[in-house]
């Protein structure tokens, strides 16, 4: 419906936008079907990140779990979640300490509870995806 229109309104003056309604169609109806053993691969890597973010799994580790190598699962990954697994697995961790600081744990408990490294983890996932640091969230909530 959308070529026809373009190409009845004259050709040569809305060329241009014709090439971008096809180019928009295409990768349109190229997203809406949607590969079932590719879907299949990112929701397992997607709950094998909820379920072990404790753990803080590596990029190996996760493209190990659905059978493919790190660099085609990262490009996967980050297609069809719109973010990359490093990205997805630390809004996981954020999220959980966040629930941990809201019951008025200490930070340590929160950086054990969430599986980091040490308390400046804790402090540069505030930092780069909240814009906040840590202490501010029990005065904003």
């Amino acid at each position: 419906m959308v070529v026809e229109k373009a190409q009845f309104s004259g050709w040569n003056r809305h060329k241009g936008c014709f090439i971008f309604v096809v180019l928009v169609y295409f990768t349109l109806s190229r997203m809406t079907m949607p590969d079932p053993t590719t879907y299949n691969r990112i929701a397992k890597a997607i709950d094998y990140i909820q379920s072990n973010y404790q753990l803080q799994p590596s990029l190996d580790e996760i493209a190990e779990q659905v059978h493919l190598s790190p660099f085609h699962f990262q490009r996967l990954f980050t297609e069809w979640a719109g973010v990359s697994p490093k990205k997805f697995l630390q809004y996981i961790s954020l999220s959980h300490a966040k629930s941990v600081l809201e019951q008025n744990a200490s930070l340590m408990d929160a950086v054990e509870a969430t599986g980091l490294s040490g308390s400046g983890r804790l402090h540069d996932l505030f930092i780069n995806i909240e814009g906040m640091i840590e202490r501010l969230i029990r005065f904003w909530n």
